[in-house]
């Protein structure tokens, strides 16, 4: 059966054909590895990226509630002052106890 499907190709074409098949293969893994690496470099920024635009839209949240608080809430405004930036009223004296 092999002398029917091979009869008109020698042996020394099949092992060419072989050999260029193989070289074929190992151009195509030595192009695509560098390639994939860097794609899976990619992926991995990506999700950092994502991740720290999560944290960022949360902080967002977190200021515009402030924000809120402080437009609606002047006690609000006063404590953020207070805590935040130290601001005192005129005849306050500041006592700093550390523990």
């Amino acid at each position: 059966m092999r002398e029917k499907l091979f009869g008109k190709i020698d042996s020394l074409t099949l092992l060419r054909f072989g050999a260029l098949l193989l070289a074929l293969g190992l151009l195509g893994a030595i192009v695509y590895f560098p390639t994939y690496s860097h794609l899976q470099k990619l992926r991995k920024e990506n999700k950092r990226i994502e991740s720290d635009i999560e944290q960022l839209h949360d902080e967002i949240t977190e200021y515009e509630q402030m924000l809120k608080g402080i437009r609606e809430n002047p006690d609000y405004f006063e404590k953020i002052a207070r805590e935040n930036l130290g601001v005192i009223k005129d005849n306050e004296i500041i006592i700093d106890i550390q523990e």
